[in-house]
């Protein structure tokens, strides 16, 4: 981990200290508004990884503007995103039975599929970062390559297995 941490910090294109930043901004929303359904849009938007008033580069964490169906859902305030967070407590460990919670509401927002874990594991970082970290088409390749797990299939399960818990067990 102190490598890696050091390769991070050293990254000048990928801002660090900006993505602190935003972190601590969601941070933020969360504590005033535990409940994502009742964040007004511009609050959800900066969440979810898309162009946002609230924060500049609320596309950190993986960018979420071209997927369609969670901008609508996103933008409609879809009551299953909010459903699906509320099962992931905001301090204090975070299960798998807390994490299949999520994933079981969060699917209720797609009826006709569509529900992936880009845009699950976006929410899933910018809620609990110390917990989770977004996987999209953008780090898909390098996260794989750092955890030297394969880069085909990742799915919900895969991800809890081969991700966070690994996360979870390091020191």
């Amino acid at each position: 981990w102190p490598q890696f941490l050091g390769r991070v910090k050293a990254d000048k294109s990928h801002g660090y200290r900006d993505r602190l930043e935003l972190l601590s901004i969601i941070r933020k929303l969360f504590v005033k508004t535990p409940r994502f359904a009742n964040m007004t849009t511009e609050e959800r938007k900066a969440i979810a990884g898309m162009d946002s008033k609230i924060a500049k580069d609320a596309k950190w964490f993986g960018s979420m503007m071209g997927v369609g169906y969670f901008q609508q859902a996103v933008n409609s305030n879809n009551v299953h995103l909010s459903d699906a967070l509320d099962c992931i407590p905001m301090t204090g460990p975070v299960t798998k039975a807390h994490f299949d919670a999520f994933i079981e509401e969060y699917r209720k927002a797609f009826p006709n599929g569509r529900d992936g874990i880009g845009t699950s594991s976006r929410l899933l970082a910018l809620k609990r970062p110390d917990y989770f970290v977004c996987v999209d088409s953008k780090n898909r390749d390098r996260l794989t390559e750092e955890f030297k797990i394969r880069k085909t299939g990742m799915d919900y399960e895969r991800y809890w297995e081969e991700i966070v818990e690994r996360l979870i067990d390091t020191p």
